[in-house]
């Protein structure tokens, strides 16, 4: 790989990295996340991004995934309408709303 791919790659690791941290630190919902991502995300796995939200662990997230049938690591953007529909559906309460960490 050339400099620029390796500076590139680093760039969009930490844009994805700062979504995420404003998904922890309670800024955005998950809802909103799945319902709506942005673009830093599209290529990230729904795995990852759902185990970043507060209270919301990965026995959780395993759940979930059991419940719904959604290959966990599926890129965000590579979700139907119908999946993102039903992930947002099968979210329990606490991973849905935003809250502040504690």
């Amino acid at each position: 790989m050339t400099q620029d791919n390796l500076k590139k790659a680093k760039e969009v690791r930490e844009a994805r990295q700062t979504e995420l941290r404003r998904l922890r630190n309670g800024e955005v919902s998950l809802e909103t996340i799945l319902r709506d991502p942005p673009e830093i995300l599209q290529g990230a796995d729904v795995y990852d991004v759902c185990t970043a939200a507060p209270r919301f662990g990965r026995a959780g997230v395993r759940r979930l995934f059991v419940r719904t049938g959604i290959w966990p690591h599926k890129r965000v953007g590579e979700l139907t309408d119908k999946e993102r529909k039903r992930l947002v559906q099968t979210l329990p309460l606490r991973a849905r709303t935003i809250s502040r960490p504690d």
